[in-house]
């Protein structure tokens, strides 16, 4: 996969119908590839920095490569995997305070949601399959990122390649 990991579900039923282990990448047309993760593995990273490329984390958590701003947000954990959180575009300004989706939809998770996604402009808003355990929700987020409106979906929509358009999502709110 390109430009994001796959999701999760279709990363699992591929690996074990082919019985191979999937690749996701990262890369930009402006500066070529990026990373790749090939072995060993992390789920919700886009793999090791590729060699000769010069990635550095802004502090806005932007991503920038040999210079060039990619207009994503990230981070490269202790173990050199680079993780995309989100893109700068994504970010929700709440009463100018700055929420990234990725946060909110972590802390679903670890609530007990099978699939999760956050979005909003000026308020925060989620949507999630499964069962949402909300104490443990606001134990884990700043109340400015609780979700003002939580919407439980039998299925997400996500487009064939396992990503989401978050603009779709409003009709649900």
């Amino acid at each position: 996969a390109n430009s994001a990991p796959m999701h999760k579900t279709i990363k699992q039923e591929i690996q074990n119908y082919f019985n191979c282990i999937t690749t996701d990448c990262y890369g930009m047309s402006e500066v070529g590839s990026i990373s790749a993760q090939t072995y060993p593995q992390k789920y919700g990273s886009v793999g090791f920095v590729n060699e000769g490329r010069e990635v550095v984390i802004s502090d806005d958590g932007e991503i920038i490569v040999d210079g060039f701003s990619t207009g994503d947000i990230g981070y490269i954990d202790d173990d050199g995997f680079l993780f995309i959180k989100g893109r700068k575009k994504e970010v929700i300004n709440k009463g100018g305070v700055k929420v990234m989706p990725y946060e909110v939809e972590k802390a679903m998770y670890l609530s007990g949601v099978n699939d999760a996604v956050c979005f909003g402009d000026s308020e925060v808003f989620a949507v999630y399959e499964g069962n949402l355990d909300t104490d443990k929700l606001k134990s884990l987020l700043k109340e400015y990122k609780y979700p003002s409106k939580l919407i439980k979906l039998d299925k997400i929509p996500r487009r064939p390649s396992g990503k989401i358009n978050r603009k779709i999502l409003y009709k649900y709110v």
